[in-house]
């Protein structure tokens, strides 16, 4: 026996977007079993992605798999312990931005005339303040993308104080 057969995976982490999605946003039936069928074999099945926590807790619903999922939201920024029902989820860090970082961040994005969206780990919301139609356009089709509309706040002074 070679030493490559010796090891276990004992964890798959995977991404959604590009990897685990088809085009159109959607879980294959393919793509479905594989997934049980590993989990079913012992194997942790961990989602790392920048969408939001409750982005991919729709897609683990969608799985149905019998054990909770440690997962990495937000680029990062969040990390959770999702199941196949809300109340088995158990958020387990987050990480923001600063304040002074997240101003910063949108001082520059108005400089330059885009659009900033400004997400709450806590609650999944997504806050932005368009500027023009074109702001508007691409906030709905980012909608349509993520299945979660942006509220849009008067001012993002008013989205920070949340």
């Amino acid at each position: 026996m070679n030493k490559t057969q010796d090891k276990v995976v004992k964890m798959v982490a995977i991404d959604l977007d590009g990897t685990l999605l088809q085009s159109d946003h959607t879980l294959a039936e393919r793509t479905i079993e594989a997934i049980r069928h590993v989990s079913s074999l012992g194997v942790v099945v961990c989602i790392a992605t920048g969408r939001s926590t409750k982005s991919v807790a729709s897609y683990l619903r969608v799985l149905d798999l019998p054990m909770s999922c440690p997962c990495v939201t937000f680029n990062g920024t969040c990390g959770v312990w999702l199941g196949s029902n809300e109340k088995d989820d158990k958020q387990v860090f987050v990480d923001p931005l600063s304040d002074e970082d997240t101003r910063d961040l949108i001082a520059f994005s108005q400089r330059q005339g885009l659009v900033a969206q400004y997400y709450n780990a806590m609650t999944s919301e997504i806050q932005a303040v368009p500027t023009t139609d074109e702001h508007r356009e691409l906030m709905g089709q980012y909608a349509g993308l993520v299945g979660t509309l942006q509220i849009e706040p008067e001012s993002y002074a008013a989205a920070l104080s949340k």
